[in-house]
């Protein structure tokens, strides 16, 4: 129980033998009553539902960057997706084209392209998907340590544990 016994959550996980993981999963129960996810992987996300909310993100963004260019600010990016179900392989074959004509047009020697092309790829999935960080457990950034997912501090925690499901309910 949490916040003065309004909310609750369980957590369901394998601990993979490691020390300390009453501990760490403790730490993912305060995660999941603070940031209110509502499943554990972008799969229980249904591809129309995601539609939706990457519309109405896009729509939340264009009225925060009118705000922000009124008061001269630099502007966020509108993304053009909004979850992993959107990111094809073709849309990704697309994007990693891009980036590879980005570098070339920025006079980048192509023996560093190795180095730089994974890190704006990961950029481009975290900025577009949006959606499923908002909504699934596994890829929110983690209140602990926001460098990295859920899914990458458990996976740094023990590589053999694993959240099997979570519930969160909230009274009042």
């Amino acid at each position: 129980m949490h916040s003065g016994a309004k909310i609750g959550v369980i957590v369901s996980y394998k601990d993979g033998g490691a020390e300390g993981a009453d501990q760490f999963f403790r730490s993912v129960a305060m995660h999941i009553a603070a940031m209110s996810p509502s499943v554990l992987t972008t799969d229980e996300l249904d591809a129309e539902f995601v539609a939706k909310e990457t519309e109405a993100l896009r729509g939340q963004i264009k009225v925060e960057n009118e705000d922000r260019a009124r008061l001269g600010k630099p502007l966020k990016t509108i993304p053009e997706f909004g979850g992993r179900c959107q990111l094809t392989a073709d849309v990704m074959a697309k994007v990693e084209d891009t980036i590879k004509e980005e570098l070339k047009a920025e006079g980048k020697p192509e023996k560093i392209w190795d180095k730089i092309i994974p890190g704006k790829i990961e950029r481009f999935i975290a900025d577009n998907t949006q959606v499923d960080q908002e909504h699934c457990l596994l890829s929110q950034f983690f209140a602990l340590d926001d460098s990295k997912t859920v899914e990458a501090a458990v996976k740094d925690f023990c590589d053999a544990a694993e959240i099997l499901a979570f519930k969160r309910v909230a009274t009042g």
